[in-house]
């Protein structure tokens, strides 16, 4: 069982427009990991690092919302998006402008239900990770 949630895919969709108007893309280019275009690859990045830091969405869980995306893809852009954060100052900028606009349209310092929703996700994890090793144990023990 994964966990998926309506409110996660809501403020999916508003960071995704705001993307798509502030990297000047197709909102659904956004959404695919089949191009290679500088500026899409950038909005893609912004919504990957932005679900992950503030949203909570882990990296396994990161394919329900984006489509095609491979954890380590996840990982890649995360720790490339905080590189160019700390060393480019028009990234930065672009980046502030982003979370300025998102702060506009949902109340991210009110991190309560994200904190829940990132922990029922959690939950559900490790009880398929218990479950599977259940499995295990019992085949191994008969």
């Amino acid at each position: 069982m994964i966990y998926h949630s309506d409110y996660i895919e809501e403020i999916k969709t508003k960071a995704v427009n705001i993307l798509s108007d502030l990297f000047k893309v197709d909102k659904k280019e956004v959404l695919n990991m089949k191009s290679r275009q500088r500026r899409i690859v950038c909005a893609k990045r912004f919504l990957i690092f932005f679900l992950y830091r503030y949203v909570k969405v882990s990296h396994t869980n990161m394919r329900l919302y984006i489509n095609d995306l491979h954890h380590s893809t996840s990982i890649h852009h995360v720790n490339k998006l905080e590189s160019l954060l700390e060393f480019d100052k028009e990234t930065k900028n672009l980046f502030d402008e982003f979370i300025f606009r998102m702060n506009n349209t949902i109340d991210l310092k009110n991190n309560k239900k994200n904190d829940i929703i990132y922990l029922n996700n959690e939950l559900n994890d490790l009880k398929i990770k218990c479950n599977q090793l259940q499995h295990r144990l019992k085949k191994i023990l008969q």
